[in-house]
């Protein structure tokens, strides 16, 4: 299948970006139009866009001011309301979508919802901005709603600088060996604050700043929150995180802490290899990333590694395996919400025998329903999916089903998720 059509109201592209796809929207794209029957014109304009805004925006090399050398990529991507209301079937009838009553939403200021995304582990070409559009496409869907009432929802990806097109230098590589996840904080924050000024200035009232990454990137990220809450830009409110299948949470008291690094390597090997073999999603990227790469390698000009920067990116790649087996306990100061997978074989339990009694793996004689408990300022909630690099929004199909029929202009309104606005 093919996600080349230019969606509307998109405009200004770059020519030759039109016969580019991105891997994430075209393997997302064809999972969802299997699964979601009737809306396969609306998810090709959906994935269509972010793969055009992807493309268009994606920035090879940001550089740090607070460190010279060090460079991140990154993509920036929003739905307009002129495109989200596109998506509307009964344009003749000039309908728009019905949401929810809301007794306030004539009398409220509008909000912007600004989600910064940052990638798990990853080598090579992993781990770059491009790794993280599944989980911004998520976002971006399920904030349509959102934008048809006149708020905005903004996606910034921020890549890995030990990823290919980033770039490291040997202090800021020491850093990460001696302090671990800060010096990514320290980064990400330092854009982030610089992105909201940029795009706000100071009245950043009507803001809600959110920093979500998966596995290593909750880590990441939850660093990401301390920094920008320490030094905020402007009259921004708290920015919060949310943070899927966290990984080397655990605390750093042995023996847990050499069980736990254990488990998380094999684990994160047998499910790689698993996903591999078995995966559809991950199959059809496996299919795209490489002819995809070097086709925006040469459209954006970007170059191998030099030796230099290949033994760099080792040595902080080792630092981050290093780090997250040392251990980093969550924070219970910052506000952050969690999702956990119902069985992660990175973090198996001690008690795994009554784990797999109670919990179960396979064979189940009903679905798990997810629960919530409270740790500090984070809510933690456990899903009903297995597996470590869980895509959250798989297990959530029927809610982009349900904002795709009111988006087309469907009669019934949408009825806005309470839980949602954590999720943002």
């Amino acid at each position: 299948m093919e996600i080349l059509a230019k969606a509307p109201g998109f405009q200004e592209r770059e020519e030759s970006s039109t016969e580019l796809v991105a891997p994430y929207p075209y393997a997302i794209g064809n999972y969802a139009k299997e699964k979601i029957k009737g809306h396969d014109d609306t998810i090709d304009k959906i994935f269509g866009e972010i793969s055009m805004q992807a493309i268009a925006s994606f920035n090879p090399s940001v550089e740090s001011q607070e460190f010279p050398g060090v460079k991140i990529s990154t993509i920036e991507l929003e739905f307009t309301q002129d495109f989200a209301r596109s998506l509307n079937k009964n344009q003749t009838s000039q309908s728009e979508p019905q949401l929810s009553e809301d007794k306030d939403a004539k009398e409220r200021e509008l909000k912007t919802y600004v989600i910064f995304f940052q990638p798990a582990f990853g080598a090579g070409r992993v781990g770059n901005a491009f790794s993280i559009l599944d989980a911004a496409s998520d976002r971006l869907i399920r904030g349509l709603p959102k934008v048809l009432e006149g708020d905005r929802v903004v996606a910034v990806l921020q890549g890995s600088p030990l990823s290919l097109p980033g770039a490291v230098t040997p202090e800021w590589v020491k850093g990460v060996v001696k302090t671990g996840f800060d010096m990514h904080g320290r980064l990400y924050a330092e854009h982030a604050k610089k992105y909201l000024h940029d795009e706000f200035g100071d009245d950043l009232e009507n803001v809600v700043v959110t920093l979500q990454g998966q596995s290593m990137g909750s880590n990441t990220a939850a660093r990401t929150v301390e920094y920008l809450n320490e030094n905020k830009p402007g009259n921004m409110p708290d920015a919060r995180g949310l943070y899927d299948t966290p990984t080397g949470n655990h605390d750093r008291k042995f023996p847990d802490q050499f069980r736990h690094s254990i488990n998380m390597v094999s684990g994160l090997v047998a499910e790689t290899i698993a996903r591999d073999k078995m995966d559809q999603v991950q199959k059809d990227l496996q299919k795209t990333e490489g002819p995809f790469w070097r086709k925006i390698s040469k459209l954006k000009g970007i170059k191998p590694d030099s030796f230099e920067q290949t033994l760099l990116k080792t040595r902080g790649l080792l630092a981050e395996v290093i780090s997250l087996g040392r251990g980093t306990p969550i924070d219970e100061k910052d506000r952050g919400y969690y999702r956990e997978p119902g069985f992660d074989p990175t973090n198996i339990p001690k008690d795994i025998l009554k784990n797999l009694y109670t919990e179960g793996i396979g064979l189940r004689l009903k679905p798990r329903r997810p629960f919530l408990r409270l740790q500090g300022r984070n809510l933690i909630a456990r899903t009903t999916i297995d597996g470590h690099y869980f895509f959250p929004w798989q297990n959530d199909l029927h809610r982009w089903e349900q904002i795709f029929q009111k988006t087309e202009g469907g009669n019934n309104p949408i009825v806005h998720n309470k839980t949602e606005a954590l999720k943002f």
